[in-house]
């Protein structure tokens, strides 16, 4: 082991603080960091005269006012209280949130810690074993100036997470919630997992025991309320509390608000946004909602919905508006709204901390100024097939009846086109269909193309029988070829007659 080693990272810094960043060291051994020499992306930095005995931290730190507001007291003086009981040192600092490296080399050799990928929102990159780094957790986003909250002590059974399934159970459903947990220490040991209401009694509890690394899924049951449900799974007491215990939150109805369009790769200077769907009957108001990704959470507190209504999330309200100008939807603002990734991601709905919508998408870099919409209040989503590539405050584009085939009929038929009679030509197809609609003389020529290849949802259109030049055809019986060509190949053939 080194004498000197890199400890922990702070990348991104925690909420609007700007100028957070910092790197944690420790000392196996005494040392003094004049001797070394830390390489931040390749830069190198050079490190105060500090001297540090065995078994000591040092933090170094982009801004020590800042840091002391933040990590101390907030009396402006580092080490005049308890929680600042570590050596703290201000260097020329700064560090990507999302991929970045740093290398301290020194007369026994180099340590170094590269990542790719924020850690999330005040989260920082701990060392957690001689050469493995990990994201902190159990709650605990940073532990500066002491020992990492992922380093491995004797007994240390942890709660790795817990599913609920089904996710948005019906009032009175049967619920399976299954907790994995893990033996993080270095002793083969044994506990038990406790299952508690909502007012933290045990209602049920199982034992659980296995050597180092072992990892138990137990499974508890329960009947899901109408409305909220609360339950916590707790562990009992070991060398590392922290992780012992998570709440399980889970609603037992149709959820009154939905996740309904997500505009994430704009055509031009406007914002991303998130669009939202009052599922429910009546107006909820003061609803404490939150919007996740993958990394980060923004919050929507006492957020108020009318029965069917659409609302717009998005980080700049006034953008929306300048580009969106014809639109009355209503716009909520969220500054640290997560940011919706090109290359696919998964975002999720909760209220009162529990999961009521989720949504998985893939890349969507190909399709810029179109947004994903969803079809009703089904898993199934599409890209927008609107003339503006989405529809904020509007009806889906997709939620439309769809069929296993194409389905093509003409009203009235035959129609008096002289008379300036017009034929309604509607059409379903399959959902994610590519199609086209191609109109023939009764001697097989090529008259106008009344669809032309493009994707489609099921709808209709009218024709004037006129040609592309915009004649009047003659009476007579023409011919209309609907042809599909994703999600498979189809063709379907019906006649349309023009009468005196």
């Amino acid at each position: 082991m080194l004498p000197l080693i890199l400890s922990e990272v702070l990348a991104n810094e925690p909420g609007s603080v700007v100028a957070l960043e910092w790197i944690e060291l420790y000392a196996h051994q005494d040392a003094n960091l004049q001797v070394y020499t830390l390489t931040i992306n390749g830069n190198s930095v050079a490190l105060p005269d500090v001297r540090l005995d065995s078994g000591q931290y040092v933090v170094l730190c982009r801004d020590t006012v800042r840091f002391e507001e933040h990590f101390g007291d907030s009396s402006g003086v580092w080490g005049d209280d308890s929680i600042e009981n570590y050596a703290l040192a201000q260097i020329v600092l700064s560090l990507p949130n999302s991929r970045g490296a740093v290398e301290l080399t020194g007369p026994s050799g180099a340590d170094s810690f590269s990542w790719d990928g924020s850690a999330g929102d005040g989260t920082s990159y701990e060392r957690i074993g001689d050469t493995v780094w990990g994201v902190t957790t159990g709650g605990v986003k940073s532990t500066p100036g002491r020992r990492n909250h992922g380093a491995p002590v004797r007994f240390d059974w942890g709660l790795v997470g817990v599913t609920v399934e089904p996710a948005l159970p019906e009032p009175y459903e049967t619920v399976t919630l299954t907790a994995r947990v893990q033996n993080l220490g270095t002793e083969t040991s044994a506990t038990r997992l406790l299952l508690e209401d909502e007012y933290g009694l045990a209602i049920d509890s199982l034992p659980v025991e296995g050597e180092p690394d072992a990892l138990v899924e137990v499974v508890f049951r329960v009947t899901a309320e109408p409305g909220l449900n609360v339950y916590a799974v707790a562990l009992g007491e070991d060398e590392r509390n922290a992780n012992n215990r998570r709440q399980v939150l889970f609603i037992g109805s149709m959820p009154p608000v939905l996740l309904s369009e997500i505009y994430a790769v704009p055509a031009g200077s406007e914002p991303e946004w998130i669009e939202l769907f009052c599922a429910s009957d009546t107006a909820v108001t003061s609803l404490d909602l939150e919007i996740a990704d993958t990394r980060d959470t923004a919050s929507l507190y006492n957020a108020a919905l009318l029965p069917g209504e659409y609302v717009v999330v998005t980080y700049d309200s006034a953008a929306f508006r300048n580009h969106y100008f014809g639109s009355d939807v209503p716009v909520w603002q969220v500054s640290d709204l997560p940011a919706l990734n090109n290359d696919g991601d998964t975002l999720a709905l909760l209220l009162s901390g529990a999961l009521v919508d989720r949504v998985g998408y893939p890349s969507v870099s190909s399709r810029r100024g179109v947004a994903l919409e969803r079809v009703g209040a089904s898993s199934v989503w599409g890209f927008s097939v609107a003339p503006g590539g989405a529809t904020p405050g509007m009806h889906n584009s997709i939620d439309v009846d769809y069929s296993a085939g194409i389905g093509l009929a003409v009203s009235p038929n035959p129609f008096a086109a002289g008379l300036g009679e017009r034929a309604t030509i509607a059409y379903t197809v399959p959902f994610g269909a590519t199609a086209e609609l191609r109109l023939f003389g009764g001697d097989g020529r090529h008259l106008p193309t009344l669809i032309r290849r493009e994707p489609l949802v099921s709808g209709e259109i009218t024709w004037d029988g006129r040609d592309g030049s915009g004649r009047l055809l003659p009476v007579g019986i023409y011919l209309l070829q609907f042809r599909l060509h994703e999600p498979h190949e189809e063709s379907r053939l019906t006649t349309v007659v023009i009468a005196r």
